[in-house]
């Protein structure tokens, strides 16, 4: 397989602070981090040119200002195989599973002869358990319930900037994943989304994100932090029950409401530290029950 491509994109100028290629960074400002797997990477104001070479790519995550944007155009060959369902009226496809394909690394086509691939259905890809990576084009608007439930191997997820629903349970038990990447352009994590996620340790959950969701990161005990984005105006309940090795979290002044029960048995929480100045009127009274974390008021990061 030959990644002989040359794909340009606008970035601002000067503002690129790396490159990561499957997680490894391979190329920041000033040098290469590794002079042996680096692709070819130019900056000439404000393109940046990637010439690919490597058969491991999959896909390239681009640190622009400390936010990580990732690109998977045309960057993959697609996972032959796979099985895919043309809409009704022939405008999109769906991507319904695995198909006959066997391969454990996943490539969702983004067009099949043209016409764009802009789901993932409704329990596509449940309980493939040998499946260890997933790479998501920009053509996904939707990845459908229960998606990738049960997929044991899995280990990190970026969700690109052309997902605007993550349907509930999409991702939950998938015992290894670890890292989440959540794109700028989902509106909430839905109903026990990432439930029972017993690896995951960091998200990253995109600035358009307006709300989580009961039960979205129920039971991922290894996550030790999340930063909600003061985009988030509610948090339902049990949003983050369970999370035993969670220390701390910041509550933005943009949360007007927060249901029962929502940090429940998280053990170790010590400290939760909210922007606003009291308690806002549509935060549930129980809204820590089962955590015994300090509260402070009007907290001001630095």
């Amino acid at each position: 397989m030959d990644f002989s491509k040359i794909k340009e994109w606008l970035i601002p100028e000067g503002k690129v602070k790396s490159v990561s290629v499957d997680g490894k960074v391979v190329w920041k400002a000033g040098g290469y981090a590794d002079h042996l797997s680096a692709p070819t990477i130019l900056l000439d104001g404000d393109i940046l040119t990637i010439t690919a070479t490597d058969d491991r790519t999959k896909q390239f995550v681009i640190c622009v200002d400390g936010v990580e944007k990732t690109v998977v155009d045309n960057l993959s060959t697609p996972t032959e195989g796979l099985a895919y369902t043309l809409s009704d009226d022939g405008t999109y496809y769906t991507c319904a599973g695995m198909g006959t394909a066997t391969d454990t690394d996943i490539v969702i086509a983004s067009e099949i002869d043209g016409v764009p691939v802009m789901n993932i259905g409704m329990y596509a890809f449940r309980n493939c358990n040998t499946l260890t990576s997933i790479v998501i084009p920009n053509s996904v608007t939707i990845i459908g319930y229960c998606a990738f439930k049960n997929c044991d191997s899995l280990t990190s997820v970026v969700i690109p900037d052309s997902v605007t629903n993550i349907r509930s349970e999409a991702f939950s038990n998938c015992d290894s994943l670890t890292n989440v990447v959540i794109g700028d352009s989902v509106t909430r994590i839905e109903l026990e989304t990432f439930r029972d996620c017993i690896s995951l340790t960091n998200v990253a959950i995109g600035d358009s994100v307006t709300g989580l969701s009961s039960g979205a990161f129920k039971g991922c005990k290894a996550l030790t932090s999340v930063v909600i984005p003061d985009s988030v105006t509610s948090i339902g309940t049990y949003a983050f029950d369970s999370c035993y090795s969670l220390s701390s979290i910041v509550i933005p002044d943009s949360v007007k409401s927060i249901e029962g029960s929502a940090f429940r048995d998280c053990s170790k929480l010590a400290n939760i530290y909210c922007e606003a100045e009291s308690q806002p009127s549509g935060w549930a009274s129980t809204w820590k029950s089962g955590c015994n974390a300090v509260v402070t008021w009007g907290y001001t990061t630095i």
